[in-house]
């Protein structure tokens, strides 16, 4: 026993240094967490709640939960992204535990020990629980909401539902594609109800249910007074035709399904990717007991539905069937355990454990996200003096300059309309190594604006650089600026 606490201790602290490790060169701050930040910052400068969450690129808004959820960090750290960075890491953390904790339930503890080992050292795992982003808590509450259907139905632990509730609003609110598994969560708990029909499990389950109504409310509260038009926006989303060609959509479907399972067996090529993904899945299924093929159809049930999708499909929507790979991986084991010898066993475990560790690479050389951004700002700030100024950036990872924007928010500097042309100071910021110098600029003639909107536009504005000239060139942690003056302003 004594054993079992000391190795999953270490585990823990594997996960948590590789989620906390160089946090502050590593954490990506682009212009979505701008976004997110700038709204706390909101909320507790203006002592405005935010009802809904962040509008996505289908048009569609998220719950409030994660700017609450984040809240606390954010006010004692007094505004540090780096803060909801180890925020988001910490849950991590947390989400390792509860998968190794389930594992252990549906595996033993050997395997359920193996897999949460696997998932703790996924490098893409890792990159996405660090990420300031409501998506990637998803994870963690897909965990939280299988613990609950386990304890339902394997062990009759009824007031269960008080967490499936919780953790499915949550989960649910992180984002809305995760709509297939929080309804196929709650049919097969229903289901538990129908199959046993006592009073005690009713009433649960209608807490239950309540539970996750509840979390809803702000959300339904602002939708009544907005002629519901996130209930109405989604209706139409998946009612409406596909646009585009419905092979590519397929094609895309079937590709980001495999991928799913990378994260378990990283470094595959995609045919033994895609052979060994369908021998997991097989293999679970017909020979795995009930919980595998529940875990099957979680699976693929949830999945159907993306296929559906009208617009671009993204690695995200599928968060919450991300730890599925991993429980059939630690199945198809403990299935060559009962009838292989442990030679074999230990082989192809070791090779898994080689494709891992080998893909914790070299860091890659850290971004600098927070510094850069923040001393960028500072140096517009300076050479501004006190004069208007406006802002772009001419390369960036980023879609938008929101996180410039939060920066300036933080210090009470709001930066004028870049499409006027009466302020004297225009800046330029390249935040990749290659910048385009200022005579390409100037013979291009016309510059491409990152949308300075909070929610960015399908095309990018241009302004026109008519009348300016350069007045410096300064590199900053990484980051190039150009500084631009109106040549008819002296």
């Amino acid at each position: 026993m004594k054993l079992r606490i000391l190795l999953v201790v270490v585990l823990l602290v594997i996960a948590a240094y590789l989620r906390l490790d160089h946090l502050a060169e590593r954490t990506e701050f682009l212009g979505d967490q701008g976004v997110f930040m700038s709204i706390l910052y909101t909320m507790f400068h203006n002592h405005s709640i935010p009802l809904v969450g962040l509008l996505h690129s289908n048009g569609i808004h998220s719950g409030p939960i994660y700017f609450y959820l984040m809240a606390i960090p954010y006010y004692v750290s007094g505004g540090s992204p780096l803060a909801i960075s180890a925020t988001m890491a910490m849950f991590g953390v947390i989400a390792v535990f509860v998968f190794w904790y389930v594992g252990s339930r549906l595996l033993g503890f050997r395997w359920g020990f193996l897999i949460a080992f696997f998932y703790a050292i996924s490098p893409a795992i890792i990159e996405r629980q660090r990420l300031i982003w409501n998506p990637s808590l998803i994870p963690l509450f897909s965990g939280l909401a299988l613990l609950a259907v386990y304890k339902i139905w394997q062990e009759r632990k009824y007031y269960y539902f008080i967490l499936l509730g919780f953790a499915t609003s949550l989960q649910l609110q992180m984002h809305l594609g995760t709509m297939a598994t929080v309804v196929f969560l709650w049919i097969f708990s229903w289901w538990t109800i129908f199959q046993r029909r006592t009073k005690s499990i009713v009433i649960w389950g209608l807490a239950g249910l309540a539970i996750f109504i509840f979390l809803w409310v702000p959300y339904l509260f602002y939708q009544a007074g907005h002629e519901w038009v996130d209930i109405r926006n989604f209706l139409l989303y998946f009612l409406s035709p596909p646009v585009g060609p419905h092979a590519t959509q397929l094609s895309d479907g079937i590709h980001l399904f495999f991928e799913l399972f990378r994260k378990a067996l990283p470094g595959l090529p995609s045919p033994f990717l895609e052979a060994t993904s369908l021998l997991l899945i097989g293999t679970s299924f017909f020979l795995g007991g009930f919980w595998a093929r529940i875990l099957v159809l979680w699976l693929v049930l949830a999945f159907l539905p993306i296929l559906s999708y009208r617009d671009p499909i993204f690695e995200h929507y599928t968060y919450g069937l991300a730890k599925i790979p991993f429980l059939l991986l630690g199945f198809f084991f403990s299935i060559l355990a009962q009838r292989f010898p442990k030679m074999l066993i230990l082989c192809l475990v070791l090779l898994v454990l080689f494709l891992q560790v080998s893909s914790l690479r070299a860091p890659d050389k850290p971004n600098n996200d927070l510094s850069r951004t923040e001393r960028v700002v500072d140096e517009m700030i300076r050479q501004a003096d006190g004069r208007d100024f406006s802002f772009t950036l001419l390369t960036s990872r980023s879609f938008s300059d929101y996180h410039y924007r939060y920066f300036f928010l933080t210090r009470h500097i709001t930066p004028r309309v870049i499409y006027d042309d009466d302020y004297p100071l225009l800046f330029l910021v390249c935040e990749k190594d290659q910048c385009p110098s200022w005579d390409t600029l100037r013979l291009q003639k016309t510059i491409s604006v990152l949308c300075y909107e909070q929610y960015c536009q399908v095309e990018y504005p241009k302004k026109r650089l008519a009348g300016w000239v350069l007045d410096r060139e300064v590199d900053v942690e990484g980051g190039h600026l150009l500084t631009l003056r109106m040549n008819a302003v002296q």
